[in-house]
């Protein structure tokens, strides 16, 4: 089994291995599963990776596969360019949380048809992201200018999937103007950021304060729509305390009080819990246009009564159980009313649509 994951890795690094230099002694060192890799890098000096560093070791791969330009520019630190009139300046050892963000974000939106700026440009391009430096922090604005700060983003879900492949666009005739959503799963605010930019008034309810922390910091960014969303720290599924199982090495990311359940070295953490209908009457949201749940198992404690006063879903599953299926999750918004159809987004996920997919659902009478 160890043997097949470590061919997986290889599988993902065999497009970047031409600038690799030591190819045959570092794909080896991946192969058998050593705990360090040592990598060359065309002119650069050897630099080593630990074994739990492998997608940064990937990122960095990819970015200089990519890039127009790069170069030494001191003691394991690179310069980088994509276009040779934007540069970045990336560590090769020693990462802060800023730094692996950025170096995912650089290859993941490369990988995506990004191109990257450090400055206004007079180009309209919607797959544009402008990386500036404000007192000292990173700040990452999208095309529609909608501010994050880079250390409090999942470059992956914030940036490429919402903004670069806008995967929260439906339908092209959707206007969001005054409309009401839902947003389960908000996670550091992009997809509330996102349908606030298009009109909506957005509440999002993120569990994890970590990540409901990062909201508030982004949404200072953006203060004119900050006025247009309403974070709430809790979670949606049932009533009560909900309790969820975090991974120490990433707690901020996939966590759910539905299936994690870690070892004696998960972190623990307890939030206040409303089934959707109590969320509804708590904050006195009368109707929705929109629901949206990214909540990993959370969906599935949906029932036909939370769904009387919601027009359209938008829901992302994993179905990981006997007790939780796609099909009872199906049938449970077809009582409700709702059309559906199932999709994919990622193309990386070679995975059954009756475990991992996404719902889009139109109630018959709207």
């Amino acid at each position: 089994m160890n043997l097949l994951y470590n061919v997986g890795l290889l599988y993902y690094l065999a497009p970047h291995l031409k600038i690799v230099k030591n190819r045959w002694e570092f794909c080896t060192s991946v192969l058998l599963g050593f705990s360090r890799y040592k990598v060359k890098i065309n002119h650069l000096k050897p630099i080593v990776f630990e074994k739990k560093q492998f997608y940064i070791l990937l990122s960095i791969l990819g970015i200089l596969s990519y890039a127009t330009h790069y170069s030494l520019t001191s003691k394991n630190m690179v310069k980088v360019s994509f276009d040779s009139k934007n540069w970045f300046t990336l560590p090769l050892t020693g990462f802060s949380k800023e730094d692996e963000n950025l170096i995912v974000l650089l290859y993941q939106g490369s990988k995506n048809g990004a191109n990257f700026v450090t400055q206004d440009i007079p180009v309209d391009r919607k797959k544009t992201i402008k990386i500036i430096d404000v007192d000292g922090k990173k700040i990452v604005e999208t095309y529609n200018g909608i501010k994050f700060f880079l250390e409090l983003i999942h470059p992956g879900n914030t940036i490429i999937e919402t903004f670069i492949n806008d995967v929260h666009s439906i339908a092209g005739n959707d206007n969001w103007e005054n409309k009401t959503i839902i947003d389960v799963g908000a996670e550091c605010g992009d997809t509330a950021l996102y349908y606030a930019n298009l009109g909506a008034r957005v509440y999002s309810f993120e569990p994890i304060k970590s990540n409901f922390d990062s909201i508030q910091e982004n949404l200072k960014l953006n203060p004119d729509l900050s006025k247009k969303i309403t974070p709430i720290n809790a979670a949606i599924g049932t009533d009560g305390k909900a309790k969820f199982y975090l991974n120490p090495e990433s707690p901020d990311i996939g966590a759910s009080f539905v299936y994690n359940k870690y070892d004696s070295s998960a972190i623990t953490t307890t939030v206040d819990g409303f089934s959707l209908k109590s969320a509804l009457e708590k904050f006195k949201i009368e109707h929705v246009d929109l629901l949206k749940m990214d909540c990993k198992g959370c969906e599935f404690f949906l029932t036909k009564d939370d769904l009387v006063n919601i027009d359209k879903v938008k829901i992302e599953y994993l179905a990981k159980s006997e007790s939780k299926k796609l099909e009872n999750l199906i049938n449970v918004l077809e009582t409700a009313g709702f059309e559906n159809v199932i999709y994919k987004i990622n193309p990386e996920q070679n995975i059954s649509n009756k475990v991992l997919g996404h719902i889009y659902g139109v109630k018959k009478s709207s």
